[in-house]
C-alpha cells in the first residue's frame, strides 16, 4: 500500500476510501494485494473500504485488462512491484 501511495502521491485514506469510482491507485493496490497476498476477495474488500468481494474482482479484472492493453499502466505497475520486492 505504501508504495502505491508514494507512486500516486496520496495518502492511504484516499486509496481505501469507499465510493471513489475509477480510483486508479485503489485499483492497482487491489490488483497487487490479490496477486501477492493470497487473501480472499471478501477479506480484501474489508480492507479497501468494506466493499464487496465482487467489487474487488471487478477492479482486479479491470486492471488485468488494462495492463495487457496499456504499456503505461503496465510500466507503472512494474515500477511499484520492483519497489515492493526491492529488485
Amino acid at each position: 500500500m505504501s508504495e502505491v501511495c508514494k507512486e500516486f502521491a496520496i495518502d492511504k485514506e484516499a486509496v481505501i476510501k469507499k465510493g471513489m469510482k475509477r480510483n486508479k491507485a485503489k485499483a492497482l493496490a487491489i490488483y497487487l494485494s490479490r496477486n501477492h497476498s493470497g487473501i480472499t476477495c471478501k477479506d480484501c474488500g474489508m480492507y479497501f473500504g468494506n466493499v464487496s468481494g465482487t467489487t474487488i474482482t471487478m477492479a482486479y479484472n479491470r486492471v488485468e485488462k488494462e495492463v495487457t492493453q496499456n504499456k503505461r499502466v503496465k510500466g507503472k505497475l512494474n515500477k511499484i512491484k520492483k519497489r515492493i520486492l526491492n529488485i
